[in-house]
């Protein structure tokens, strides 16, 4: 399917270089907004690091307990198997497993950052 869209022209240049995978940050992009949407720890995440924080507020960084609370609600629901639909798309842990495949690079920023 070929799809036209009008974007601002600094999203444009950043958007450039990565022509070819398009259909895919589009599609993570999707996926990302379904979860924020849906889970409470998503807004909490996406919510503090749209403030900006500092390299060491990352580090520190937790989630509220009720948001730890819920997760294990719903990790506990689904070991029982039984999840409703909404609340399969509220669960955390697999947008929590790409966080943390990303953590060693993250860690490794943030100590480049902090130091200098």
């Amino acid at each position: 399917m070929q799809l036209t869209i009008e974007i601002p022209e600094r999203l444009g240049q950043r958007l450039e270089p990565e022509h070819r995978h398009l259909a895919e940050i589009l599609e993570l992009g999707l996926r990302l907004r379904q979860w924020a949407n849906e889970s409470a720890l998503a807004q909490e995440v996406i919510g503090f690091l749209a403030r900006g924080p500092r390299p060491e507020e990352i580090v520190s960084f937790r989630p509220s307990e009720a948001a730890v609370e819920r997760s294990r609600e719903l990790r506990r629901r689904n070991n029982e198997g039984s999840l409703t639909r909404t609340q399969r798309a509220q669960r955390a842990w697999p947008a929590l497993r790409f966080w943390r495949s990303l953590w060693p690079s993250v860690a490794s920023w943030v100590s480049i950052v902090v130091s200098d």
